[in-house]
């Protein structure tokens, strides 16, 4: 659709991965929107953004979207 392939896309998505920090949720100032989007069908990427600043505060690489995954990630953002 973009004309990218789907290996350009998980190379630049895991080039993001390795240079980001997960912040600490102390900093969110409100609602945090969790959700998952694929790209293929096993493979996708979790986040998680504060509501009032768009900032991510929680970014996974997932192969199938589980009850899981989101648990791991509501772990990691009240760590």
């Amino acid at each position: 659709m973009f004309g990218t392939s789907e290996s350009t896309i998980k190379r630049l998505l895991a080039n993001i991965k390795k240079e980001w920090v997960q912040p600490k949720l102390s900093g969110c100032s409100g609602y945090v929107h969790l959700d998952a989007t694929y790209w293929g069908h096993n493979w996708g990427v979790m986040l998680a953004l504060d509501e009032e600043s768009g900032y991510p505060l929680y970014v996974e690489f997932i192969k199938s979207e589980t009850n899981m995954d989101y648990t791991n990630a509501i772990h990691s953002l009240e760590e």
